[in-house]
């Protein structure tokens, strides 16, 4: 769901006018990236992250950075424990100590409902992307543009005048 954010904001603040970005569409970023266009982070001017071989980087950090928590879950946290790294077992699991600082697991009632809420946050995440790549490939706008024509022009501007004129 954070990600849905991050979809949203950087085009809903370039339409206010508050920050401007080279790109603030989500699916043109990377191929701006791809393209040696220089993205200010969070749209201020200066603020360069990764610098000019951005994929690069970035793809190699992504490597990095998961190859930790992908081993570990490949193996099993018990086998890692031969290698001097011991881990209490339920620490990356719902009611485990980082995903539970609030210590709302110690019901088991309320546990398990929280569990089935976030398996439906879960899938509505994904509901959520499908309609933002639907939108993207039909339209080639980003998802604020789309509502905003929407919402001025209802009854021309909707998803089956598009496939219509498709």
């Amino acid at each position: 769901m954070l990600a849905s954010l991050g979809v949203l904001v950087p085009e809903v603040l370039d339409i206010l006018g508050a920050f401007h970005f080279v790109e603030p569409v989500w699916w043109r970023v990377g191929y701006s990236k791809l393209q040696g266009d220089t993205l200010d982070y969070l749209g201020i001017p200066g603020l360069h992250l990764a610098g000019g071989q951005g994929v690069i980087v970035i793809a190699i950090c992504q490597a990095l950075l998961m190859v930790g928590p992908e081993y570990a879950r490949f193996c099993g946290i018990e086998e890692l424990e031969p290698l001097g790294i011991f881990l209490p077992s339920d620490i990356n699991y719902p009611g485990g100590a980082l995903f539970d600082p609030l210590n709302l697991s110690h019901d088991p009632v309320a546990f398990e409902e929280l569990k089935v809420k976030e398996i439906k946050n879960g899938r509505l995440a994904m509901v959520a992307w499908l309609g933002f790549y639907t939108q993207a490939a039909l339209t080639g706008k980003g998802p604020v543009q789309n509502l905003l024509e929407h919402i001025s022009d209802p009854f021309h501007d909707n998803l089956l005048t598009i496939l219509k004129s498709m």
